[in-house]
């Protein structure tokens, strides 16, 4: 495995077409610095493939891997470029494992067919513009890391725990005198959110100050709240 937590706190670290095999624990991690992360292989690692807390992420996509403990890419932090998120494989989906925020004036894109989840804690905030670009028959999903009906048993724990609402925090448009909070869902499928102890109450939140966005085509259910 990989620990990126002294080499690379305030650098910039790029991990692409590497494989992360049979590690105990995590095939990688990283707390702080700015990542990029593509077309990794992760294999039979004892806990999360990838666990990483960014202080800027500029690209995820093209992931894949099997048999970790935790079947997919785990990630807080926020970004400091415009950029997509992407999977690989829906069997691998990106994770969110605490808040993970998107500055004023950037824009996170994420294409159709690509599966988020998130743990108990998982919270995607936007202050700049979220575009989920699903299409009919290609939805984008966001659920919760128990949710084995999406992306499988990414926990990894059979039937052991099941998905229900209020699982993680939900999506937060966190619109401000200078924050616009664009949320544009498209195509989009978004389930087992609004734990009220998170700064959502819902699915998805918005503030009476969110400048704009759209809901189309698209389907919120399971929320613990609204």
């Amino acid at each position: 495995g990989v620990d990126g937590y002294y080499g690379h706190y305030s650098g910039t670290c790029t991990i692409s077409s590497n494989t992360f095999s049979c590690n105990g624990r995590y095939g990688f991690s990283m707390t702080g610095s700015t990542l990029s992360a593509t077309n990794n292989k992760f294999y039979n690692n004892g806990s999360y493939a990838a666990h990483v807390t960014t202080s800027g992420f500029n690209e995820c996509s093209g992931n894949t891997g099997s048999g970790n403990g935790v079947n997919g890419f785990g990630l807080a932090g926020y970004v400091n470029t415009s950029h997509s998120w992407s999977v690989g494989s829906a069997e691998f989906p990106i994770i969110l494992i605490e808040k993970f925020t998107v500055g004023d004036e950037l824009t996170l894109t994420i294409p159709a067919g690509t599966i988020i989840k998130a743990d108990s804690t998982g919270q995607l905030t936007v202050n700049g513009t979220l575009n989920v670009n699903g299409t009919e028959g290609d939805s984008v999903v966001i659920t919760s890391l128990q949710d084995d009906e999406y992306g499988g048993d990414t926990n990894g724990d059979g039937s052991a725990t099941t998905a229900a609402p209020g699982d993680w925090y939900g999506i937060y448009l966190n619109g401000h005198y200078t924050y616009e909070a664009i949320g544009n869902f498209d195509y989009c499928r978004i389930r087992y959110g609004g734990n009220m102890t998170g700064d959502a109450d819902a699915n998805i939140s918005c503030t009476n100050k969110t400048n704009s966005g759209h809901f189309n085509n698209s389907i919120s259910e399971y929320s613990g709240n609204h």
